[in-house]
């Protein structure tokens, strides 16, 4: 394997992108989607780029890129159409210890950004080691078309039951043994058959845990029964 995939909290933290075209303008906004600081450095302000101002947490500086604009950065993304600039800015950061992506060039850089489906909480990152981007997005539409955004829903609701679940037995070993269940389905569906009837025996609103059990219905799950959930709680 040659890159190690990792997920990197970057709230509050400062990012530099260095270029405003197509490329540049999408990795500030995902960036800024992510809770990070942005601060965009380009000479030329290209059309996809002018609206970036209006977003929160993005600056945008419209000059020439300069060394100093790298210090203090936690990522920078190198994404002008100079290829000869980018390798300087890469060259920069290195200098500094900070990590360089540079646009269009997974082997000159220090990581890739994988292609990737979000659906709430659940992330799932596709990559191809550079070798094929238009296969990576090929998958990622199938994982788009696979997991709907009904799975947000659930991982919303699950994140709730496993505080809830904490609260009342502070015992982890109790709590999967209420979700994690043997058997044939996938694991995403015996949550789902799980949580339909944790939520309705657990939960103060009853209609929270009907929402759930419609969802579970949805995928064609029958469930267990109440008391069999309620020898847990």
């Amino acid at each position: 394997m040659k890159y190690y995939p990792v997920f990197i909290d970057i709230r509050n933290r400062a990012c530099l992108v260095v270029g405003s075209g197509s490329v540049g303008t999408r990795k500030a906004v995902s960036l800024a989607g992510c809770g990070a600081r942005v601060r965009v450095v380009t000479a030329d302000l290209s059309s996809s780029g002018k609206g970036l101002g209006a977003c929160e947490n993005i600056s945008i500086e419209v000059r020439p890129y300069e060394p100093d604009d790298v210090c203090g950065m936690h990522l920078v993304f190198a994404a002008t159409d100079s290829r000869e600039l980018n390798l300087k800015i890469k060259k920069d950061a290195e200098a500094l210890n900070i990590l360089c992506n540079i646009a269009d060039s997974p082997d000159s850089s220090d990581f890739i950004v994988p292609a990737s489906v979000s659906r709430g909480d659940l992330v799932i990152a596709v990559s191809t080691s550079g070798s094929s981007p238009a296969l990576a997005r090929a998958v990622r539409q199938e994982l788009e078309n696979r997991f709907g955004q009904e799975y947000a829903v659930f991982l919303t609701m699950m994140g709730n039951l496993r505080k809830r679940l904490l609260a009342c037995h502070n015992c982890p070993v109790q709590c999967r043994a209420i979700i994690d269940v043997p058997g044939h389905q996938t694991y995403i569906m015996k949550c789902f058959t799980k949580l339909t009837y944790v939520l309705g025996a657990l939960a103060d609103d009853l209609d929270f845990g009907f929402k759930i059990a419609s969802i579970a219905q949805s995928h064609g799950i029958d469930g267990f029964s109440a008391p069999q959930v309620m020898a847990f709680a």
